[in-house]
């Protein structure tokens, strides 16, 4: 499977627990924007932006995700392009979701099976739900 594929299965899963979780999730036609999604409950709107891997780096067995724009080493994301950075891992079917102001570094390496790591925090739906009330 190539890497839109499987940015597109993580998109339609994001979708489907937004739903779950009484949240309407919308699609911009085109990806020119900074956000995958623009996300509401009860009137209060979230942009999101949606990566996602399925390969472990077997040397530091972590996750690693670029966070720029483009899938071969694309520009900067700024602080207005997304509120929400979400993350799937396929193969373990987890979520993070990490508010922008939290996103300092163009790649990010996640470790879900190490609880003590600073990105562990984010491994919950609760930083969407504080922005969208």
């Amino acid at each position: 499977m190539n890497n839109s594929s499987i940015g597109k299965i993580a998109e339609m899963d994001f979708a489907k627990e937004c739903i779950k979780r009484g949240i309407v999730p919308s699609m911009p036609l085109d990806d020119c924007g900074g956000y995958d999604f623009i996300i509401e409950k009860n009137g209060n709107l979230v942009k999101v932006q949606i990566k996602s891997t399925q390969t472990i780096c077997t040397v530091k067995k972590c996750y690693r995700i670029a966070v720029q724009k483009g899938m071969n080493g694309g520009k900067s994301y700024s602080d207005s392009d997304f509120d929400i950075l979400s993350i799937y891992i396929h193969d373990l079917n987890i979520w993070y979701h990490m508010p922008n102001s939290k996103v300092k570094a163009r790649s990010i390496a996640l470790r879900p099976h190490n609880p003590k790591t600073k990105y562990e925090i984010y491994r919950n739906w609760e930083a969407i739900y504080l922005l969208l009330r």
